[in-house]
Parts: C-alpha cells; sequence; structure tokens
C-alpha cells in the first residue's frame, strides 16, 4: 500500500491491520511461554533461556517485540476511535501504517508461523507429546505446536495431515527459531524429498536430540451467512477431522437494523440453545450505529447462531416511524419516553413469547392511561393493562401461537415508558418484612401495612408490582394473585371485546371485594 492509500486507509483496512499486529503479538507471547515452559522441564538451561530471551530479532528481543506490538494495537484503537473529522491525525496514521508495513515485511523474511496436530510419531520411543491450538479465527490458517520429548536420540518418523501447510520443525535440545533454510528442515528435504510440499507422505527426522518441535497450520474455519429480518444466521464450521476449540467469529451487521446500543446485539447459539454474550461491538465509521460485532465459538465442527436485534420504536398512531427509542426503555434508569395517546412503541424482544409469558413495563405516569397490546401491524387485540400510577406492571397476553414482535398502543392518555421487558416468570418470590402471624381484625379507622420485597423472573428486584392482588385467609396467610399464566382477569373485568373462552368441565375462579 502506498502512501497516497495510507492516507485514505478505511477503517475496515485499519481494523484488519490491528488484526495483525495483535497476531504477531500473539506470536511472540506463544513463543516466550514455550520456552519458559522448556526451561522449566529441564530441557534448556538457565543461561540458555535468558539468553535466548533477550536475543535481538531483528533489531528487538522478545520482550521488545511484545511492547512494540502493543503500542502499534494501543495506536490502532486510538486511530479508530479518533479517525472521524479529525484532519491533524493524517500524518500520524501515515508515520504509523509506515513503520508498521516496513516492520511487517522484515518480521515475515524472518519469523514463521505455528503449526497443527494430526501427524504420529514413531521410533525413537517419545516419552511424551504435547499438542497445542494456536488462536483460531474465522478465515485465518490455524496454527498448532506438536512438542515431542524422546526417552534417548533416535530417528523421528512424522506423518503430516493432508491438509497442513508451512511446517516448520526444530530441535529444541538446541532451541533455536528456524525458517526454512536452516539446517534441521533441509535433513528433511534431504531425506523425503518433497515431503512438505506433499504432506501425505511421512517425514523422517535423523538428527542427535531428545527434543522436537514440529509446527505447522490447518485451514481456518469457515462462515456461510443468511440475512434475516433481525440480524443474520451465521453457521461456523471447521474442516473434516479438525474440531477447533475458542474460535473468535466475527461480522458486520447492516447500517438499516439502525443499532444505536451494543446492548441491543444478542447471539443466540441454536445448538446449544443459550445465549452468549459478544466480546466486541463496534461502530467501525463512527456514524453513530453500530455495525461489527465479535464472539466467541467454545468448540466446532457445525454451530449455528443467531445475532438477534433487540430494539424498541416509537411509531406514529400510522404506525411509521417515529424514533428509535431503545435507549430509553432498555432499563430501569429513570431515563424515561413518553408515547402520546394512539401512538405505538414496537418492542422486539429476544425470544418468541407466548401465552405462558407477560410484557413487563415500568412506567412513570401521573395520569391514567390503558396499554394495549397487538401482534405487530395487527389491529387483534392481545392484551390491556389499566395504567393508574407509577410501578411496574405485568401484562398477560392471549397468543395463540406465539410471537416476538409487538406494537404497544398508548389508550386513554400517554404513557411515559422507563421500561420494556419480556417476563419467562411473573414472581419468583416474595419476602414479607411485616405479615400477620395469626388471624387479625382490622373495624374502621385501622390499617395494617404489608411491606414486600418482590423478586421477578431472572433475579430483578422491584418495589411494587401495582397488579398484584393479595388473598388472606382464616388461618392468617396470604398468598399472591399473580397476573399472568392462568389469570384472566384482564379478558373479564369489563365489557371490552376482549374475551377468553373456558374449556367444557374447566372452572373460573372469581375473586370478589365483597
Amino acid at each position: 500500500m502506498d502512501v497516497g492509500k495510507l492516507a485514505k486507509a478505511s477503517p475496515k483496512e485499519i481494523r484488519k491491520l490491528l488484526k495483525e499486529a495483535e497476531g504477531k503479538k500473539r506470536y511472540f507471547e506463544d513463543y516466550a511461554k514455550k520456552l519458559h515452559r522448556s526451561f522449566e522441564k529441564g530441557k534448556v538451561s538457565h543461561d540458555f533461556y535468558i539468553e535466548t530471551l533477550h536475543k535481538h530479532y531483528d533489531g528487538k528481543s522478545i520482550p521488545e517485540w511484545i511492547s512494540h506490538y502493543e503500542y502499534l494495537i494501543r495506536e490502532y484503537e486510538r486511530i479508530l476511535d479518533e479517525r472521524k473529522g479529525e484532519k491533524s491525525s493524517k500524518s500520524v496514521l501515515i508515520a504509523v501504517f509506515i513503520g508498521f508495513v516496513i516492520l511487517t515485511s522484515f518480521f515475515f523474511l524472518h519469523i514463521h508461523n505455528l503449526s497443527t496436530t494430526g501427524f504420529a510419531v514413531s521410533s525413537g520411543s517419545p516419552s511424551s507429546v504435547e499438542t497445542i491450538q494456536g488462536t483460531a479465527i474465522l478465515g485465518q490458517p490455524v496454527k498448532w505446536t506438536q512438542e515431542i520429548s524422546l526417552e534417548k536420540p533416535g530417528d523421528l518418523v512424522v506423518s503430516i495431515p493432508n491438509e497442513a501447510s508451512n511446517v516448520v520443525v526444530k530441535n529444541t535440545d538446541s532451541y533455536s527459531i528456524s525458517n526454512p533454510g536452516n539446517s534441521l528442515l533441509n535433513k528433511i528435504f534431504q531425506l523425503t524429498g518433497n515431503a512438505v510440499q506433499n504432506p501425505s507422505k511421512q517425514v523422517q527426522i535423523s538428527d542427535n536430540a531428545t527434543a522436537y518441535e514440529v509446527e505447522y497450520e490447518t485451514p481456518g474455519p469457515t462462515s456461510t451467512e443468511q440475512e434475516t429480518a433481525r440480524g443474520k444466521q451465521i453457521k461456523v464450521s471447521s474442516p473434516e477431522n479438525f474440531h477447533y476449540k475458542d474460535v473468535l467469529a466475527f461480522t458486520n451487521l447492516s447500517e438499516s437494523l439502525n443499532i444505536k446500543n451494543p446492548g441491543q446485539v444478542r447471539i443466540h447459539w441454536l445448538e446449544n440453545n443459550t445465549y452468549i454474550s459478544p466480546t466486541k461491538v463496534e461502530d467501525t465509521d463512527n456514524n453513530g450505529i453500530y455495525d461489527y460485532v465479535e464472539w466467541n465459538v467454545p468448540h466446532l465442527s457445525d454451530q449455528t447462531f443467531d445475532i438477534i436485534i433487540v430494539n424498541a420504536e416509537h411509531l406514529d398512531s400510522e404506525r411509521n416511524l417515529v424514533e428509535n427509542i431503545y435507549n430509553y426503555v432498555n432499563e430501569t434508569d429513570n431515563i424515561t419516553y413518553t408515547i402520546p395517546e394512539s401512538d405505538f412503541v414496537r418492542a422486539y424482544f429476544v425470544t418468541n413469547l407466548t401465552s405462558e409469558n407477560v410484557i413487563d413495563v415500568y412506567v412513570k405516569n401521573s395520569n391514567g392511561a390503558s396499554i394495549e397490546v397487538y401482534e405487530k401491524d395487527s389491529n387483534l387485540l392481545i392484551g390491556k393493562m389499566s395504567i393508574t400510577k407509577e410501578g411496574l406492571y405485568l401484562i398477560p397476553l392471549n397468543l395463540s401461537g406465539s410471537q416476538d414482535t409487538f406494537d404497544l398502543k398508548s389508550s386513554g392518555g400517554s404513557v411515559e415508558y422507563d421500561y420494556i421487558h419480556d417476563a419467562n416468570e411473573i414472581l419468583t418470590g416474595v419476602t414479607m418484612s411485616t405479615s400477620p402471624t395469626s388471624p387479625i381484625s382490622i373495624s374502621g379507622g385501622q390499617t395494617f401495612t404489608m411491606n414486600c420485597n418482590y423478586v421477578m423472573g431472572g433475579g430483578k428486584g422491584v418495589s411494587e408490582v401495582v397488579n398484584i392482588r393479595w388473598q388472606y385467609n382464616d388461618s392468617g396467610s396470604w398468598t399472591s394473585i399473580p397476573v399472568g399464566s392462568g389469570n384472566i382477569y384482564n379478558y373479564v373485568n369489563e365489557t371490552d371485546n376482549i374475551t377468553y373462552t373456558i374449556p367444557e368441565s374447566d372452572f373460573v375462579r372469581a375473586y370478589f371485594v365483597t
């Protein structure tokens, strides 16, 4: 890349160079760890360990190379953060990129990749074989190291997988950083001809040593992507016979998804039926919309991930988009948003909801109003809740199937939302700090206060649930009558064409005031 192009490098190109710098830093860190393990196992002396660690390779020692790439990583991250609108940073950017290109060129002339698994060792009576997988990144070769210890010096036969490439063999009795022109690898060529070029053949090593490292690469994990209405579905795969662990996966997200908060990005691991957290969510062009995500794939071969974008939007009475309001309603934080009468909130939840679920909302209303719940773009009413004051309200759903997107309409007045959420469970626990221990009588003018601490599903604690009622029996016990699955109060509390059907032989239990 020439100087002119470097000056115009896009954020995507900077991110690519950032990943390269991170990879080089990991290389030196891995090498230093292997050197230290060899010292701990008695393979090399203390003097050799210190000498090798601080020996200069292309002008720097191993710790200095690590520090150098740490500096480059910080610089690239700073440039990505400050790039937009900062013309003064161009000269710094050019200098850093030129320096990186020069250093990278020297680096590739002298430093070689780690390698892979899948070979067998025979002859020489190996006493131990340890296989170490390097960092696995989507779309990049995976580097492996196999450490071999022999009980006594002898010939070594290595069977290399068909997929292996960039093979490096090291005699770690005389620990050194090798390249394809060194004497040890030349012995492989002398003995086996084109064994490295045609890795299906066995490679015989004849050298008077008891410790070797064989390093090479295998093809990296791949992915296929399919756009969905609310994100992407991504299938991450590894080549046949290779089962990589801890794979760094990543993808770009369409800016049409209008992601304004990293918390909107959820990742559903289909095979495991669990949700995993992204390790990184970025706005790569600094325009305020997040468009890139990374996550860790615990293991392969084939695993599928749904990238789901949760969201909340203000729609007008005709259901036209007014504004994205996710940042106002994603948590209880006194940052609120008011939906005027006849307007809607369109809420996009992570999972499909059924009649077993409720939608829980925390409102800051001082005026009376109602929330009417509809399926997306439908006029069929499936839930309703009267709002009388500030508090947490649980809205039961009358769904025949399942749905993940709902339109919540303000009726009879505006609704000031602080939090909108899909609750899988209504109430998991109640602790009473004041409650009767025996039957009591309360006559005119007397009051009894019962203080309760509520815990919602997922451990969310709230001070009050507005539409929970309590029943007191003759034994002095109080029990809750929650709104949700099995409770039909909101269907039968007024004549409003919101109905509920009781099957033959089933019951309605009605609780009256008097």
